[in-house]
């Protein structure tokens, strides 16, 4: 705005010498100041019908705590500088840039700049990032013309797996009720998935064949018999707290809640993952592709349910789902021991 505040006044102070002293130089300097706003706009204009820009994250799905390379890169590719070039950023809230983006820059004709940012996933959940909007101003800065991303740059953010021990009768801050469950029997007709052996996997396990084409012991998930005895309920009422306590609750519940069905799937259980929302959702995990999916619905899992915990977990026991050996519904007394 200033900018145009000096240029009203030069051109009046312009105009005025030329009423008074009527020669050519005060003529030739005010019409040099009526024409150049005119040629500058053509400039900018031609200049932004040959820029382009194009950016990228290294990983569009992350996990908390990761970090991702984000990369942006100008190009002006026609004949006309870029003069003043302001890039507006989208809001960092789930991620943090380790170094401050470049906020404006200049481009020769046939230039072109690449940057790169390392970039922090703080908290869980879908958000875009990278360019918001870049505005180009001309040599004058009077006029401002806007290029837009043509689709929005998003990076998925899945909460952080944690180590899970075996699973008795542990005492965990973040569990309201833990029991014992019975492991169902496997039935060996009927096989899930394949995955990496372990050191608990009984050698009967083994698919030699695949192991040979792998180079790596791998070995056969079969079906469980007792799949419906298992539960893990979440509750997704609003954790109360500061908003970074809060959300540190809440993503590290949600990790926690998958960390312990990935642990009982990976032994050839499966589990029923219950929430509470409108119409209380309900899960059946098999096997690691449905876990697969039940990972990337935990990125966008919200906690802004006003329904009752309790009474999603007397539903499940009066439906015969079966006992419910682990509810995640309590606040923590502190979020560092679940960080």
């Amino acid at each position: 705005m200033r900018y145009r505040v000096y240029y009203g006044v030069y051109l009046m102070i312009s105009l005025l010498l030329f009423l008074f002293l009527r020669d050519k130089f005060s003529a030739a300097l005010a019409l040099t100041l009526l024409l150049l706003p005119l040629f500058s706009f053509l400039s900018l204009f031609f200049a932004k019908r040959k820029l382009s820009f194009r950016q990228s994250v290294s990983e569009s799905a992350a996990v908390k705590g990761q970090t991702v390379r984000y990369t942006l890169q100008l190009k002006n590719g026609g004949r006309f500088f870029c003069p003043h070039i302001i890039i507006k950023y989208h809001a960092a809230s789930s991620f943090a840039y380790s170094n401050p983006p470049i906020p404006s820059l200049f481009l020769s004709p046939r230039e072109t700049k690449k940057s790169h940012l390392p970039t922090l996933c703080k908290l869980r959940g879908r958000c875009e990032i990278g360019v918001k909007k870049i505005e180009l101003w001309d040599f004058l800065r009077l006029f401002k013309l806007t290029v837009n991303p043509a689709e929005p740059l998003t990076l998925l953010i899945h909460p952080r797996l944690h180590p899970i021990r075996p699973l008795q009768a542990a005492q965990t801050s973040a569990l309201t009720e833990t029991r014992f469950f019975q492991r169902g029997e496997d039935d060996y007709t009927v096989i899930s998935d394949f995955r990496e052996y372990t050191e608990q996997d009984s050698i009967k396990k083994v698919h030699w064949k695949l192991s040979a084409k792998k180079e790596d012991l791998i070995v056969k998930n079969f079906a469980s018999y007792a799949s419906a005895g298992t539960a893990v309920a979440l509750d997704l009422r609003p954790v109360s707290g500061g908003a970074g306590y809060a959300e540190e609750v809440q993503d590290s519940m949600a990790g926690l809640a998958v960390s312990i069905i990935r642990h009982i799937v990976e032994k050839s259980e499966s589990v029923n993952f219950l929430y509470n929302t409108d119409c209380n959702e309900t899960l059946h995990v098999a096997n690691m592709l449905d876990f697969g999916r039940l990972y990337s619905l935990s990125a966008l899992l919200n906690f802004t349910s006003d329904l009752p915990f309790e009474g999603l977990l007397e539903s499940c026991l009066q439906a015969g789902t079966g006992p419910v050996p682990i509810s995640l519904g309590s606040t923590p007394p502190n979020a560092k021991a679940l960080r």
